[in-house]
């Protein structure tokens, strides 16, 4: 069978991905927390102080153009997109005598390329974004810019370390905020974790000087989570890590989040656990499914449970029945359902006395509510062989 639903919010990933905890399961993403480099998200940076330009201008958020267009989710094609904004761009720079203003035109030139999946253009990219440091005269917005430059070097393969640490020790000392601060140590602590070799220690240094400058309780639970990664094969430190997350997290689906990776990381033979812990797993996750308000997500949680008793000795078929029947239940992706009730007919169709007529149900409600071919056809070869049997 192809391979199904991927439990993207609870596993604990360590390439640096995206997910991190979703508010009604669009929550926005966490800092860095699945360990993908450098986000291209829309940072909140303290505002720069400009009394030196005369007509101050609000340095706009990197990765987006100045007509407010995200760039990186465009729905056409983006470096099309970028020639015709920055042409615009360069005449406005034409005009420009402010070195502020100038500095800010080039850092929007630069961000029209510095996703682009062609090298030549990012190198431009590059060239901009030096020019807007050379022209800046503010450290606020200097430190920005230092920044960007940081995010586009974290974008290229191999990582050059030494020039995004450079850059990035460059914008904290030129930031007076300590949210910035904050921000770009635990965007080192993410370089240092992404390198082919990653250096926990360098990392986890990273991270204690974003703990000492995170100016909220939520910001220094988004820092422990990604501390926890560090301590992924410690069991007793991963955990700890983890509640402290929790501790000073003031939003129930990010508390949600970390409980279940904590029940999942129990659940799983990996790092110091040689066997699954099923008892202390599933109170992480009930707690996790307990938190969040979002049924997908709670359907999710209890699939998790029912797929890891599966593999537990001696297991009651009857609670793993009961939990594909409360992830079905909850469940509001129609995809996702119909994975659920296949797993159903499976664990009805494997007991000790198979109950073939109601795999055969469950197989063919999944049948009708998925709309991918493979799972279709594989639905359909069951319910056949199981039809086949209740002849035998």
């Amino acid at each position: 069978m192809k391979k199904i639903i991927t439990i993207l919010c609870i596993l604990i990933a360590f390439t640096m991905s995206e997910a991190r905890p979703k508010k009604n399961h669009s929550k926005k993403h966490k800092k860095g927390h699945h360990r993908v480099l450098i986000k291209k998200s829309k940072t909140k940076l303290s505002k720069s102080k400009q009394k030196e330009s005369k007509s101050p201008k609000k340095v706009e958020i990197i990765g987006e153009s100045n007509s407010g267009q995200n760039l990186n989710n465009a729905p056409y094609d983006q470096d099309k997109y970028a020639a015709e904004n920055s042409k615009a761009l360069l005449k406005e720079l034409s005009r420009a005598t402010d070195t502020e203003e100038k500095a800010r035109l080039y850092s929007q030139l630069s961000s029209n390329y510095q996703y682009s999946p062609q090298i030549e253009l990012v190198f431009k990219s590059i060239g901009y974004i030096k020019k807007a440091i050379a022209y800046s005269k503010l450290n606020e917005n200097k430190s920005i810019y230092h920044s960007q430059l940081a995010v586009i070097l974290s974008s290229q393969k191999p990582l050059d370390i030494d020039s995004i640490k450079k850059e990035y020790e460059k914008a904290i000392e030129l930031t007076e905020f300590k949210a910035n601060k904050s921000y770009y140590y635990s965007q080192l602590g993410s370089i240092y974790q992404a390198k082919e070799v990653p250096d926990y220690e360098s990392s986890l240094k990273s991270y204690k000087d974003a703990l000492e400058n995170a100016s909220s309780e939520n910001e220094k639970s988004n820092i422990y989570a990604y501390i926890a990664s560090i301590y992924y094969y410690d069991k007793n430190k991963f955990v700890e890590s983890y509640l402290k997350a929790i501790e000073h997290s003031s939003e129930d689906e990010t508390k949600s989040y970390y409980y279940s990776a904590i029940g999942n990381y129990f659940l799983t033979p990996y790092g110091t656990i040689q066997d699954p812990d099923f008892e202390t797993g599933k109170q992480y996750l009930e707690k996790a499914i307990s938190l969040t308000k979002n049924l997908s997500t709670k359907a999710q949680y209890y699939s998790v449970l029912a797929t890891s008793y599966k593999h537990k000795q001696n297991v009651d078929s009857s609670e793993i029945e009961k939990y594909f029947e409360k992830a079905i239940e909850l469940c509001q992706n129609a995809y996702d359902k119909s994975y659920y009730l296949s797993q159903l007919g499976a664990v009805l169709a494997e007991k000790k006395t198979p109950e073939i007529d109601k795999a055969i149900q469950q197989y063919e409600n999944a049948a009708k509510l998925t709309t991918d071919n493979y799972s279709l056809k594989s639905y359909k070869n069951a319910i056949a062989i199981l039809k086949r049997r209740k002849t035998q």
